[in-house]
This record gives C-alpha cells, structure tokens and sequence, in this order.
C-alpha cells in the first residue's frame, strides 16, 4: 500500500460518506419532509382531530409517513449521504443497531411494535439530526420560522379552547382513538386538578407549550413588527397559561432551565470583554431568572386558580340583581384553594416514579447487554413479573389499561434506552452525550456572541434533556417535542451556526 494511501477503512469512510454530485433537490424533498412530519405531529395531539383521523382512511397517516421516511433514508444514502454529516451519529445508529438486535430476541411476543418504533428513531436520529446541514443558514432561519407560525397558530387555538374548557370548569372522558392498543378513555378539560384540555396526552401537550413558548420568545426579540410583537404576546400568555395550568411539575422545572439558559445567552452577548464580570454577570442574570420564573410561575398559578371563582362570583351578582331571576337563587360561590393542587402527590414528591425506577434496575439480569426491545418489554414483564409494582398498579387502578396489555412505562428517556437496548446502549448514549457536550462547550467558548437561532436550539436541547430524566420522552417516540428536540440538538453541533453574525442581507 502507497504511503499516501491511507488505510482501507478511511477510504472506505470516504466513499461511503462522501457524495459524488450536488444533491439539492433531495435535501429540499427532505427538509419538507421533516416540516410535514412536525406539523402531523402537532394535529395528532389534539384529541378530536384524532378522533376524526380514526373514521377515515388517513387514520394510517404515521405509517405512510414511516415508510416515506425510510425510502428517503435510503435515497439519502446512495445521494446526499448527509445522514453522515450528523456529529457522533455513529452512537446512535448503534443504540439502533441494538435495538434491532433486542427485537429479534423479542420476537416471540411480536414485531409490530418494534418496527414503528424502530423506524421512526431511525428518522429522528438520521433525518431530523442531519436536517440543519441541508440548508445554509439564511434558508434554514426563512423556513424554520415559516412553518413555527403555521405549528403554533394551531397550537395556539388549542391552547385557547382548553382555557375556555378550565374557566368553565367542564371535563369529561372519551375514547380518543378507539382504533390504538390502549383503548381506555382519555381525560379531558379540566379534570382530577389538571388541565388537560383538548390534547390527547397532557404531559406532551405541556412540552410542546413550553418549547412553542421558547420558540416564540425568541422570535419577539427578533421580530421588527409592532403588531407581530403584540401577536406573539398572546399567544405566549396562552401558552404560559396552558403550562401552568397542566399541573406538570416536569414541564415547570424545564421552563425554570430554559428561562436561565436564555437569560445567561442573551446577557452573555450583551457583556463584552474578557474580565471576570462577562463571566460572573451572565451565570448571576441566570440564577435571578430561575428565581423569578419560579416565583412568578407559582404566583400565577395562585391567580389563575382564582378565575373559574371570579366567573361564578359574577354570575352570581347577575343572578342576584336580576328581577326576573327565580325566586331561590343560586347559592353563593365558594373558593376552592385546593383547584391546581395534585393531592395523590403529598406522600411520594416522585408520583411513583422511584418505585417505577426500582422495578425497572430489578430486572438487569433479564435486559441484559442489549436489552427487552422498545416495544415488547412491556408484554415481557407483564407476563414473567406480574408481582412488580409497574404491573399491579395499573392492574389495581387501571384494569381497562391492564386489559390493553399496559404496564407502567418507564418515566425516564434514559431509562427507555437501558430497558430497550442493554448496557451496551446506554454506553453509547454516555459516548454520545459525552462527545456533544464537549464540543458544545468548545463552540461557546470560542464565541463571545451567540446567535438566536443558536441561543433558541440551546434552550430547547437544554430543557429537552433535563425533561428525559423524568418523562420518557426523547427515544423511540414519535411526537412533536422529540422532533424538535432532535432538529434542534443538529443545529447546536453545527458550527456555523453558532456566531452571532450574520449576512446583511438575512434576519433571525
């Protein structure tokens, strides 16, 4: 071999990585293919909207989009070979690797599962990671913050009629989508304490609020526009409103994070210079907004909880001073301070997610080095370990669940990547999360300024893994915060993007 050659496997590398031809049509068909899956994404958390998909043809949508998704990762390959170009993305496609390997040892109880599953992490860890290297900055920013108005207008209208349905104190249950493995009614408006509105799952409708909020924050500072100021405005109280309402105490540490993260940013570009107050000033503006966001989020709750009180006070008076009303009026209104408290929480501050953790460290012999796959773990244990906790509780208290064949999933994204994937893919989770962290760490550093986009996707990657540690999101889910988690988590190890310059001619 030549000295100049390098070794087989390098070239081999290049080969396999490096395209032979501009493929800008295929990364445009791929960008808007990432869009329309965010924007499905969204219409499937609002409860009715699935209720209607279930009556139609359509109701397959996230199938079809799977193996659209799957053909454009093989097209890609053979093309662009962006799905490469994602940093460290090795690690991932080995916690993929393994996951498939624990489905085959799975197998007897299914595949199904597996392969939705496995086919949509394989789209969020190769196409929406890699998707910030398929556009140049100013074309990213232009689409990006196209579609983010399209998402949150609809979210926004959702957010509205769940605030109607808490001030009007109406809930109720349904089946949302009768056609999914867990068939069991859905709570609905304002029900057991909590908002959960017109969204199918709460905790997700939380997330998605808060990371829409960050999102439209950002975009206020940017924004020349009175009136497009004043619009994003509402909609962030919506927003702000709808978070609090939920009640989830996992979406408010995440908002306490991004609120100190933006704040240190952001105070951060403004100090200039190299003395020990650039550093000093920027963490204690971080420290001051995590204090105020906690103290205001926990003011306004006290106000909110307040409304549906004022609003029958109101009535009441109406009633009273109308001569025409009957002659035994309604009695006067009493105010409920217990209205947003989460009374099953005053014996475990965890709601059961440590006996939820035991239960799932339990079983190490049985995961194993690659793990009880990411969609039959749950049959697994319900059928060898029905004493567990995670099976008898919702055996005890959910038996319509039970029935569907679910158990307690595991609270934690980290947790789901131990369970599905072994030791061996928690120790390419560690590598990767190791390596990004790093270099993300690297590019603050050798910036003074950040840009917005940067700052935003900074914000959102921080409250995204913080929100993993207990809520199971992030790994082999398909919902709308993964994705922007994952689009997100892309544009912070991109480089380029990091400066706060930009061309005269572009906007953040």
């Amino acid at each position: 071999m030549k000295k100049n050659e390098g070794p087989r496997l390098s070239r081999a590398y290049l080969w396999l990585t490096t395209p032979r031809r501009d493929y800008a049509l295929i990364d445009s068909v791929i960008v808007a293919y990432c869009g329309s899956v965010l924007l499905v994404q969204i219409l499937l958390q609002i409860s009715p909207f699935v209720t209607f998909l279930a009556t139609t043809p359509f109701y397959s949508i996230q199938t079809y989009l799977g193996l659209l998704g799957g053909a454009l990762i093989v097209v890609d390959l053979f093309t662009t070979k962006r799905i490469w170009q994602g940093k460290y993305s090795l690690f991932l496609y080995g916690i993929l690797a393994l996951a498939a390997l624990a489905s085959v040892r799975m197998i007897s109880y299914g595949m199904k599962e597996n392969i939705f599953k496995l086919c949509w992490m394989s789209i969020q860890f190769v196409l929406m990671y890699s998707c910030a290297y398929r556009r140049d900055r100013k074309t990213l920013i232009k689409y990006a913050k196209g579609l983010f108005y399209v998402l949150l207008l609809i979210w926004f209208v959702g957010c509205c009629v769940s605030l109607y349905q808490y001030v009007e104190q109406i809930g109720y249950m349904y089946v949302v989508n009768p056609l999914a493995m867990d068939s069991s009614s859905n709570r609905q408006g304002f029900y057991d304490n909590r908002l959960f509105g017109i969204f199918y799952t709460l905790n997700h409708a939380a997330y998605i609020s808060l990371f829409f909020l960050v999102i439209a924050v950002v975009c206020t500072f940017r924004e020349k526009s009175l009136w497009a100021k004043l619009g994003l405005l509402v909609a962030e109280l919506a927003l702000l409103c709808h978070i609090i309402l939920s009640v989830s105490r996992s979406a408010m540490i995440s908002m306490v994070i991004c609120a100190a993260v933006l704040t240190w940013a952001m105070v951060r570009n403004a100090v200039k210079g190299h003395r020990p107050a650039c550093v000093l000033i920027p963490l204690g503006a971080a420290v001051l907004a995590a204090v105020l966001c906690f103290t205001g989020y926990h003011v306004l709750k006290e106000g909110l909880a307040r409304i549906p009180y004022l609003k029958s006070m109101v009535e009441y008076h109406q009633q009273a001073d109308d001569p025409t009303a009957p002659s035994d009026p309604l009695p006067e209104p009493d105010f409920d301070d217990e209205l947003l408290d989460r009374e099953n929480l005053e014996s475990d501050v965890s709601n059961g997610r440590m006996s939820i953790w035991k239960d799932y460290v339990s079983l190490y012999q049985q995961i194993g080095i690659i793990g009880l796959s990411p969609g039959n773990y749950m049959p697994y244990i319900l059928e060898d370990h029905p004493e567990l906790y995670i099976v008898d509780y919702i055996r005890l208290n959910y038996p319509d669940k039970y029935e569907s064949g679910i158990i307690h999933h595991v609270h934690s994204g980290y947790m789901m990547i131990y369970v599905s994937t072994g030791i061996l893919g928690l120790l390419c989770l560690i590598g990767f999360v190791v390596l990004c962290v790093i270099r993300l760490l690297r590019t603050i550093l050798r910036n003074k300024s950040l840009s917005y986009l940067y700052i935003c996707a900074l914000a959102l990657v921080t409250s995204g893994a913080f929100a993993a540690l207990t809520d199971e999101g992030l790994f082999f889910q398909n919902n709308p915060h993964t994705t922007m988690f994952w689009l997100a988590l892309g544009i912070l190890m991109l480089d380029s993007l990091a400066p706060a310059t930009l061309p005269e001619s572009s906007n953040e």
